[in-house]
């Protein structure tokens, strides 16, 4: 039999990247091993009614409504004296609402609208709006990959239109490290990747 490897956390990294062409990015060592995520955006419950004969699916007005709702996303990392403390709150979004936002030496602009696509009940494809009704909010995207060091293989998630809610975001002290807690809401698809987006590191 062929020999198998698997993954661990151990062989994680986290990339925050925002909406430019070509992006920037803030890559995160996965210490803390605990990221969550959906492996897939959701398909929404059928409307179903009861008929004299048994039952019928409803069409629904709002069923499309479902597709867009948010999924969540978390992880969290140790804070250190250069990336995490200093680059990582202002990587989620611009929280201060900087009139430019800087994260690092670079300037970030915000991936909102850029969330692939989303499968509609009619097969259709549509995208994410370009904006929310609060238009200081953005979002970023994240992937999350996992390289196997023996075989070399790599597997990953990419979540794209994240927004990250300013008071969801935590700073939790022990005696051993200062954590953050950081949880975000997907917008937009959730895909596979084998391999990191191409950019420039902030």
């Amino acid at each position: 039999m062929p020999t198998r490897f698997t993954f661990t956390g151990r062989d994680g990294h986290l990339r925050l990247i925002d909406g430019a062409t070509p992006p920037k990015y803030l890559q995160l060592p996965f210490v803390q091993m605990d990221f969550t995520a959906d492996m897939a955006r959701a398909r929404p419950p059928d409307p179903i009614i009861g008929t004299a004969d048994g039952s019928a699916y409803l069409p629904d007005p709002g069923y499309g409504l479902g597709f867009c709702q948010p999924v969540p996303v978390a992880f969290s990392c140790w804070m250190d004296d250069t990336t995490n403390s200093w680059k990582l709150r202002d990587a989620l979004g611009n929280p201060d609402m900087d009139p430019i936002w800087m994260v690092g030496t670079q300037v970030w602009v915000t991936a909102k609208g850029q969330g692939g696509s989303i499968v509609h009940s009619n097969g259709e494809f549509v995208s994410t709006p370009s904006s929310f009704y609060d238009t200081q909010k953005n979002t970023i995207n994240l992937e999350c990959l996992w390289t196997q060091p023996n075989a070399g293989s790599a597997f990953g998630i990419k979540c794209r239109d994240v927004y990250f809610p300013p008071q969801d975001q935590q700073i939790q002290e022990s005696s051993e490290s200062v954590t953050f807690s950081i949880k975000g809401l997907v917008f937009g698809s959730i895909e596979y990747v084998g391999a990191f987006t191409t950019g420039t590191a902030s």
